[in-house]
């Protein structure tokens, strides 16, 4: 949703300054700068993708494995804890940290979930569509070799070997670059890809439940009260995720009315 602001900044602020978005400036719709209470729906195109795709989500976490982590906090209530043993660090460090002792204990996820970011720019907020910007350029696999690389190689491709260990991923985008077989469609996927699989199985709403339930009682939920929480949870999904449905629920409760 754009206002008259907005839609100013989207098509004449930033690509004045030189901004990154993961719209085209061409889809805003004319408005008038003082326009400020009337809003309009944007279609951002084939990237959009919610919050996950906004300017602002994406220049606030500025790289995939912010953002991964911000996803898991706030959206599926599963944040990154070392575990109640502590964490065992190794003397081999190894340069892909889904595999290297001591951090591998959460990157074995962060990493796979970044990589649906991995067609969003790190420190900016650019959509690199598969047309302008392949899984695999020549010219970068090329410019690895030469040295001679454009400012597009060097800033969305791996182009040098620092460790020897990134070379089968010379030319393909960063977001490749040590992925594994099974996560390499999380790429091109996307955070839709991410959200449908949390929502088969069933840890978006009940994140979703549990936050809501805290914002409305001012606690966190007690642990007799967790099978109810899961129950608002089925409801949620079972009412297609209508949010003002869950809210109704809750406050309509029995358990809301002793909390508050």
């Amino acid at each position: 949703m754009v206002n008259g602001p907005l839609a100013h900044y989207y098509r004449v602020t930033a690509p004045h300054l030189g901004y990154d978005l993961p719209v085209s400036p061409a889809l805003v719709p004319l408005m008038e700068y003082t326009e400020s209470n009337r809003w309009v729906a944007l279609d951002a195109g084939p990237a959009a993708r919610g919050i996950f795709s906004h300017p602002i989500f994406l220049g606030r976490f500025m790289t995939r494995r912010a953002r991964a982590d911000r996803y898991y906090n706030a959206f599926i209530c599963q944040p990154f804890e070392p575990p109640s043993g502590g964490i065992t660090v190794g003397n081999d460090p190894d340069p892909d940290l889904q595999r290297r002792e001591g951090c591998k204990y959460c990157h074995s996820i962060i990493e796979p979930a970044g990589a649906h970011w991995g067609r969003y720019s790190e420190y900016g907020a650019s959509y690199l569509d598969p047309g302008g910007y392949p899984d695999f350029d020549p010219e970068c696999l090329r410019c690895a070799v030469t040295g001679l690389c454009s400012q597009r190689c060097l800033r969305e491709y791996v182009v040098t070997t620092p460790t020897g260990t990134e070379a089968p991923w010379l030319g393909y985008l960063r977001a490749f670059l040590y992925r594994q077989d099974e996560h390499v469609a999380n790429i091109n996927g996307g955070p839709a890809l991410m959200v449908r699989r949390h929502l088969s199985d069933g840890r978006f709403g009940r994140c979703t439940a549990r936050n809501a339930v805290v914002w409305l009682t001012g606690r966190q939920p007690k642990d007799d009260e967790l099978s109810w929480i899961d129950a608002l949870a089925t409801d949620f999904a079972e009412a297609d995720y209508d949010y003002k449905h869950l809210v109704r629920a809750i406050v309509t409760s029995d358990f809301y009315r002793r909390v508050r």
